[in-house]
């Protein structure tokens, strides 16, 4: 069964995300995505591929965008149904028509799927401008922390791919896509991000090795990428 079923799962993670790393990282999230994302009008019909609880979704809609979130896990959808229109569903088969929506984006769900760039494939059909990908980057101190926290067992990292930024950077290719508008985040640990927002917003402007995730776009594809 897959781990984001589990209410021992759904409820750390709902916690987390209203401490202040949480909420940090949270807005680290949604500023990135509208970067990447932009120029998008209010009332832009975005997807949200794993949209989790819907928490990034619920931001956005906030900021104007019309999102939709699309979630194979039941506890999840669950959660996220009282915060955006969703449906349940596969990233690598998506129950939507070609170009159904203005942008896509996927947080932290290509270090989950069998076949990254399957799924990225299938976000550039759905997209009519671009797709928007934030995931994380294997060879940081996130992805070495996440990386023994799944070896003592953590429910989630232990199920998790870790891929390196240059690995993540060739699924895009192997998409069929260039990736565009390359970025870092989450360069500082827990203990200093929240309290230091200006520094970690300059070392993502700055650099790239070293960030804890990788965040790029990818136009859209044609009608004929699938």
């Amino acid at each position: 069964m897959s781990p984001f079923e589990s209410a021992s799962v759904v409820d750390p993670y709902e916690d987390w995300l209203r401490t202040p790393y949480g909420r940090f990282v949270e807005r680290v999230e949604v500023e990135l995505l509208l970067e990447l994302l932009a120029p998008l009008e209010a009332g832009a019909n975005v997807l949200d591929i794993g949209c989790g609880t819907g928490w990034v979704g619920e931001r956005l809609r906030e900021r104007g965008l019309r999102v939709v979130g699309v979630e194979p896990s039941a506890a999840m959808a669950s959660r996220a149904s009282s915060r955006l229109p969703l449906v349940r569903g596969d990233a690598l088969h998506l129950p939507f028509a070609d170009r159904a929506f203005d942008a896509v984006y996927l947080t932290s769900v290509l270090d989950f799927v069998p076949d990254p760039a399957a799924v990225l494939r299938e976000a550039r059909r759905v997209a009519r401008e671009r797709v928007a990908v934030i995931a994380l980057a294997s060879r940081s101190w996130l992805g070495w922390r996440r990386r023994l926290s799944g070896l003592c067992g953590h429910p989630v990292f232990a199920h998790t791919r870790f891929y390196s930024r240059g690995r993540l950077l060739d699924f895009a290719r192997a998409a069929g896509a260039e990736p565009e508008r390359v970025r870092g985040a989450l360069f500082l640990p827990p203990s200093l991000a929240p309290f230091a927002p200006g520094v970690e917003r300059a070392s993502s402007r700055r650099f790239s090795l070293g960030a804890g995730w990788v965040a790029f776009a990818l136009p859209a594809g044609s009608v004929e990428c699938r």
